[in-house]
């Protein structure tokens, strides 16, 4: 059962809960008609804000891409109606996916954004690393290692062969794989897969929030 206790302190303070979506590991984008932005989390603002795919005009959202505009507005328009999609945006390193999912009214959703009748839906962003950068490094210290081999654990987990490493950083292939090794000791891991797949599974560690400022 659902703890009814936790449920309702949530729901009593709104503030909470937009604290605890901004330490959401993903971009969350809360949206009205013609993609009026009613909330963005901390990851969403930064999103936005960058403007290499997604940007904000008069506080409603947009794809810098014309042609991928159209897609993104009959993505919204659909789930605004109860259609869940799934589109795609950018390209290279600045792809962006976007799952929208329809938002039905609720108390703690009518406490947080009113009690208008206006359709919304929710953006969610996929990630755009197979790990979060700061979780990575507080992983690291936790487990003691050292300056060097955070940037070998990092660029382990970007894909990078113990060669490219070692080209990258200007030291011997054997120093690389004598970190790897130190890193898998103090991390207790038995392969790089499997530290990889353990950083891909840590929880996300935000920045200090910043304020949400759409032009």
């Amino acid at each position: 059962m659902p703890d009814l206790h936790l449920h309702r302190a949530v729901n009593s303070d709104p503030d909470l809960l937009l604290r605890v979506l901004d330490e959401i590991d993903y971009g969350l984008c809360v949206v009205t008609e013609d993609g009026f932005i009613e909330h963005a989390n901390q990851i969403a603002t930064d999103a936005i804000s960058e403007g290499s795919v997604l940007l904000s005009i008069s506080n409603r959202l947009r794809a810098r891409d014309p042609s991928e505009h159209v897609t993104l507005c009959a993505a919204m328009d659909a789930a605004l109606r109860g259609r869940r999609g799934l589109v795609v945006l950018g390209k290279g390193t600045d792809e962006y996916s976007l799952a929208l999912t329809p938002l039905t009214r609720g108390k703690s959703e009518s406490q947080l954004f009113g009690h208008d009748t206006h359709p919304k839906c929710l953006l969610v962003m996929g990630r755009r690393s197979p790990y979060e950068q700061l979780s990575l490094i507080f992983f690291a210290r936790a487990h003691g290692l050292t300056p060097a081999e955070i940037v070998v654990l990092e660029k382990l987990c970007n894909g990078d062969t113990p060669k490219v490493i070692a080209a990258a950083v200007g030291v011997a292939v054997s120093t690389v794989r004598t970190q790897i090794s130190s890193v898998r000791s103090k991390t207790q891991t038995e392969s790089i897969r499997d530290l990889a797949r353990r950083i891909s599974a840590l929880p996300p560690v935000t920045m200090l929030l910043k304020p949400i400022v759409f032009n």
